[in-house]
C-alpha cells in the first residue's frame, strides 16, 4: 500500500480541500497521514468531529505561544523582509512552527509528501528527500500575490523558486492559477481541482417564499470584503430580503456592521451573523437559502483569479448565485449563464439590481437555483473531480 502524507500549517476545520484529498485518497486504500498545527481555537472544536470520522491519521504538531518564539518570528519577519530571505528564513516566516513540523514529517516514511499550503511546501521537499520519496504541492492560492505587500511577494517568490522545480505532483484550484504557474514553470503541468464538494440535498426552499434569503460565509466576517456594500443595498427592500452571515465577528466589527445597518435604515432581524461552524454543517445552513454571495475583490490579484469554496457550496446546494465581477468569476459564469448574476465588486447599485432580479422575478430565481443543483450534480462534483486526484497516483 502506499503511503501518502498530507502537510499543512493550518488544521483540519480550516482547510474544507485537504480533508477532502485525505478522504478520497484513504478511501481508494492509501495509508494516509495528514499533519497539521492548531491555527484557530473555533476550528479546534470542530476539528475532533473530522478526525473522529476519518479513515486517516491525524498529527497535531505540538505548539506553544512563549513569548521567546514570538519575538524570534518577528526578528525573521525583519531580517527577510529588509535583508535576505536564505539561510532558511523564509522558511521559517511563512511557517512559524517550522522546525517542529520538520521534525514530525521526518519521523514518518512515505511513498508521496503533499503540501498545502506554501508553508508547508519546504516541510514536504525536506521529507521527501530523506525518504527519496515524490514531492506533491496544492496550489489553492496563487502565492506570491495572495497579499498586496511587495515583501511578502517576494519571499512566496523567493520559496516558489526555490521548491517548485522540484515538484511532481501538482494541483491548481482555478484555470487562471493554473496559467500563472504554468507560465512561471512550465514543467509543472498542473491538474486542475475545482474547489467541489458533494451534491446535497436539493434546496428546501421555494423559490414562492415570501422573503429572499442570502447568505455569505467566510472563516472571518470583516470590513473591506463586499458586504458593506450588500449591506446599503438591503436598506432598499423593507425586510423583504433577509442576510446570513457565517464567520468569526470579533468586537470591533460587530459594531463596525451594526452602525452600517443603522446608517441604512436595516433592522437587526434583517441579517443574522453566526459564529462559524464545522465544514459539513455549512451545508445545512446554506440549503436554506435561495441566493450565495460569491464577493470576491480584484485585490489582491490572487483573489482576482482564485475560484473558492463559496461558488462551489452554493452549486452543491442548489442555491442561485451572486458573484463580483472578478477576472475567475467573470470567466466561469459566462460558462454556466443560468445559475446566477454577475455584479461589480463593492458596487451597491449593481447588486441591488441583481437582489431586485430575484426578488419580483421568482420564475427566474428557480430556474437558477435548478440549473445550479444540476451542474453541481452533472459537473461540478467531488464524486467525478477526485477521479483525477486518484488518477495522478500510480501505485
Amino acid at each position: 500500500m502506499k503511503k501518502i502524507v498530507l502537510i499543512t500549517t493550518g488544521q483540519p476545520a480550516t482547510n474544507p480541500r485537504i480533508v477532502k484529498e485525505a478522504d478520497a485518497l484513504a478511501q481508494a486504500g492509501y495509508d494516509v497521514v495528514m499533519i497539521g498545527c492548531v491555527w484557530s481555537l473555533w476550528a479546534t472544536l470542530h476539528d475532533a468531529d473530522i478526525i473522529n470520522n476519518a479513515k486517516w491519521k491525524y498529527i497535531s504538531v505540538p505548539t506553544s505561544h512563549h513569548i521567546f518564539e514570538k519575538l524570534l518570528l518577528r526578528g525573521l519577519n525583519i531580517i527577510a523582509r529588509y535583508i535576505t530571505a536564505k539561510y532558511g528564513i523564509a522558511e521559517r516566516v511563512m511557517a512559524k512552527h517550522y522546525d517542529k513540523m520538520c521534525k514530525t514529517a521526518d519521523n514518518i516514511g512515505a511513498d508521496l509528501y503533499i503540501a498545502h499550503n506554501l508553508g508547508a511546501l519546504s516541510v514536504a521537499y525536506q521529507a521527501a528527500q530523506k525518504y527519496h520519496a515524490t514531492l506533491g504541492f496544492d496550489a489553492e492560492d496563487f502565492h506570491r500575490y495572495e497579499a498586496d505587500d511587495n515583501a511578502h511577494s517576494a519571499i512566496a517568490s523567493y520559496l516558489e523558486n526555490k521548491y517548485l522545480p522540484h515538484v511532481k505532483h501538482f494541483t491548481v484550484s482555478s484555470p487562471l492559477i493554473a496559467k500563472e504557474y504554468t507560465s512561471l514553470f512550465p514543467n509543472l503541468k498542473p491538474v486542475l481541482l475545482h474547489n467541489v464538494f458533494y451534491t446535497q440535498q436539493r434546496n428546501i426552499w421555494s423559490a414562492d417564499d415570501n422573503v429572499l434569503k442570502i447568505i455569505w460565509f467566510s472563516q472571518t466576517i470583516g470590513k473591506g470584503r463586499g458586504l458593506e456594500a450588500v449591506i446599503e443595498a438591503l436598506g432598499r427592500y423593507n425586510g423583504k430580503v433577509q442576510l446570513t452571515l457565517i464567520g468569526h465577528l470579533n468586537d470591533v466589527n460587530r459594531s463596525y456592521f451594526d452602525n452600517l445597518m443603522k446608517i441604512h435604515s436595516i433592522d437587526k432581524q434583517v441579517v443574522k451573523f453566526l459564529a462559524p461552524v464545522s465544514p459539513a454543517q455549512i451545508f445545512d445552513i446554506v440549503k436554506h437559502h435561495h441566493i450565495g454571495l460569491a464577493l470576491e475583490q480584484h485585490t489582491p490579484y490572487n483573489r482576482d483569479i482564485c475560484l473558492t469554496n463559496k461558488i462551489f457550496t452554493y452549486i452543491s446546494c442548489g442555491c442561485a448565485i451572486i458573484a463580483s465581477d472578478t477576472l475567475a468569476q467573470n470567466q466561469f459564469m459566462a460558462l454556466h449563464l443560468n445559475i446566477g448574476v454577475l455584479v461589480k465588486v463593492n458596487d451597491a447599485d449593481s447588486i441591488s439590481k441583481a437582489i431586485s432580479k430575484y426578488l419580483y422575478d421568482r420564475d427566474i430565481l428557480q430556474t437558477h437555483m435548478q440549473q445550479s443543483h444540476a451542474l453541481g450534480a452533472e459537473l461540478y462534483n467531488w464524486n467525478i473531480e477526485k477521479n483525477k486526484l486518484l488518477s495522478m497516483i500510480v501505485r
